[in-house]
């Protein structure tokens, strides 16, 4: 098995159930290419 980076955004500054996306968490997951298919990065 290759390597993996591990990035872990953990966000809890909201109560709204994940309604709020205006956090630097948020910006930093979308900036990730998650439709890519690179085996090396996954995101959920």
């Amino acid at each position: 098995m290759a390597p993996r980076n591990l990035l872990l955004f953990s966000d809890g500054t909201g109560n709204r159930g994940g309604k709020t996306r205006g956090t630097n968490v948020w910006r930093l997951y979308n900036a990730l290419d998650r439709h890519g298919s690179s085996p090396e990065q996954l995101a959920f």
